[in-house]
């Protein structure tokens, strides 16, 4: 009986131990974690002010020059610090993309297609709302429409700043970035929710705007999808600047992404057809990792580019 409960008790131990593990930034911000589905998010958004090398991230607090920003930047909301202990820093899309990266070591900040797994895993961009916002009044405008956090996500309405309008949207909407850009520059895609929908919005905005960041943990590089997509195939490989898809599900729009292995989003489109092929000749030699993500098909595959 003894035997039994220190075996209960080092049982109990260790789960406190794996709940209490938590993700450190380079400023030494901490950060909870969370699975959904088959990734796994920080609970928090991100309150940075470093790249990982250490050079700072400017905190800009002049809305003139804020406007006029083509690098990275952040800024507390109505630039109050105290704001960002509860909601979470706000970064402009230069930030985003910058190669020294702004997420944590082993996390990068989710891509558009990212998101879309999280709101496709949640059954659509229309009910995901309320399924990641937040319970009650505390941060939200009443009625805080659908809101249960049933994923324990907590989607705080961290607001934007906005060349055009200085701050907006506090305690009525939380904006984050994606790491993904448009193929015409200037914009990136990003997601919202809102006080009064139950939705996650998809659309995209204008680089310079300041919305809040969530990360999302690095999937392992050293290793292929383990799925059943075998008809899937990714030819040549190695590739120098022409690769082919060939993608046999009808009636399918997939989001084909290319990462580094520090996992920034170094390439982004969209294919439709059996048979695709796609222009790499902008990516530097080296390895990516290839995924290709529609509804209910997450499929990654290591690829060379000489």
């Amino acid at each position: 009986m003894k035997k039994q409960i220190i075996i209960f008790l080092g049982f109990v131990l260790l789960t406190i131990t794996i709940q209490a593990q938590q993700i450190i930034d380079y400023d030494g911000n901490a950060y909870d974690t969370l699975k959904i589905g088959t990734q796994v998010w920080l609970k928090q958004n991100l309150k940075v002010t470093h790249y990982n090398n250490g050079e700072p991230i400017p905190n800009v607090t002049d809305i003139n020059v804020w406007t006029n920003l083509t690098t990275g930047a952040y800024c507390d909301y109505n630039n109050s610090p105290d704001s960002s202990n509860t909601y979470g820093r706000l970064y402009n899309w230069y930030s985003v993309n910058d190669p020294r990266n702004i997420a944590p070591v082993g996390w990068h900040v989710a891509s558009d297609s990212e998101w879309t797994i999280l709101t496709d895993y949640l059954g659509g961009e229309l009910i995901a709302g309320g399924k990641l916002k937040e319970v009650g009044f505390t941060h939200w405008l009443s009625p805080n429409t659908g809101a249960t956090n049933e994923t324990s996500f907590t989607a705080l309405p961290g607001g934007s700043c906005s060349g055009n309008s200085a701050f907006l949207f506090m305690s009525e909407g939380g904006l984050w970035w994606t790491s993904t850009g448009l193929s015409s520059p200037g914009s990136a895609w990003f997601r919202t929710m809102n006080y009064n929908q139950n939705d996650v919005y998809r659309n995209d905005n204008a680089d310079v705007q300041g919305f809040s960041i969530r990360c999302i943990k690095d999937f392992t590089t050293g290793t292929d999808s383990k799925n059943n997509f075998k008809d899937i195939l990714i030819y040549p490989n190695p590739v120098f600047n022409l690769i082919s898809i060939e993608f046999p599900y009808k009636n399918q729009f997939a989001t084909v992404t290319i990462y580094n292995l520090i996992g920034n989003n170094m390439f982004h489109g969209q294919i439709n057809k059996s048979e695709n092929v796609l222009d790499l000749s902008s990516l530097k030699k080296g390895m990516y990792i290839l995924e290709i993500s529609a509804t209910n098909i997450l499929f990654r595959k290591k690829i060379i580019k000489n």
